[in-house]
């Protein structure tokens, strides 16, 4: 991840908090070790639909991404 006004890849996280009303979405203060902003991300989770292919007499379950 980048700084969103520098462009350095150098940042820390500075706050973690996870939001269980908002269906596990994690909220992180980050800060730039270069020009010290400071900005907000949230991560949310994706549900990915499995499918399962037969190779070799063995089954793999792979993770489809859309």
């Amino acid at each position: 991840m980048r700084c969103p006004v520098c462009g350095c890849e150098h940042h820390v996280v500075i706050e973690t908090r996870r939001h269980d009303d908002e269906d596990g979405v994690i909220r992180r203060r980050r800060k730039c070790g270069h020009c010290q902003f400071r900005w907000s991300t949230a991560e949310v989770p994706v549900n990915v639909p499995a499918s399962v292919t037969r190779l070799a007499a063995t089954w793999v379950v792979r993770r489809v991404t859309v």
